[in-house]
């Protein structure tokens, strides 16, 4: 049987073809995404966290500051008298400075050897003292028996029992004494006479 040229040349195509695929001629499959892999996740390092500062431990109640045997001393530099001996001193000194300064560094000086203290007594009582130096000496001035009316953290409000043992005692005894602690190592004193009054612990 004889083929038409054209016969033969639809064969040749076909044959062609069938060879392309059967040597997979054909271009791969796109990847899905399952098959490409996950970046690995990024793991973000903890800060270490700053510790915080320890409280500060509770400071001294007034009660405490006066029932600890302390003493405090008179500062008249803080204190409302300071004023006046000012200008005491500006009128002595008649317009000199350094003589003046010297003047209330002088006052200054002797006011801190005056001072208070709690002392407790044999029955268990507490005792007002206010005291001075003499020739190296401590003169009693003051000496009230008295109880705690009132207090709290800053502050404590005292009576006045009895009469004033001290050397030179007060004639009348206030009805109340407020004492005021702005720290640990200060009383403030509002007297009716003098003001304010700061002491210090020593």
């Amino acid at each position: 049987m004889i083929l038409s040229r054209r016969s033969l040349r639809l064969g040749l195509i076909g044959f062609v073809a069938l060879g392309l695929a059967a040597c997979g001629g054909s271009p791969p499959p796109a990847e899905t995404p399952a098959d490409i892999p996950e970046p690995e996740p990024v793991v973000q390092k903890e800060e270490p966290k700053e510790e915080e500062p320890p409280p500060p431990p509770p400071r001294k109640t007034a009660k405490e500051m006066i029932t600890a045997g302390t003493t405090f001393r008179y500062v008249l530099a803080e204190s409302d008298p300071a004023q006046a001996k000012k200008a005491e001193c500006e009128k002595k000194a008649k317009g000199d400075e350094e003589k003046s300064a010297a003047c209330v560094k002088s006052a200054e000086e002797l006011a801190a050897k005056d001072g208070i203290r709690f002392d407790k007594g044999d029955d268990e009582s507490w005792w007002w003292v206010a005291f001075s130096e003499a020739s190296g000496k401590e003169v009693l001035l003051n000496k009230v028996k008295f109880e705690i009316a009132e207090e709290a953290e800053a502050s404590i409000k005292l009576t006045p029992q009895g009469k004033d043992l001290g050397k030179k005692p007060m004639k009348k005894l206030p009805e109340a004494i407020t004492l005021e602690a702005p720290d640990e190592k200060t009383l403030v004193m509002n007297d009716p006479a003098k003001g304010k009054l700061v002491y210090r612990a020593e």
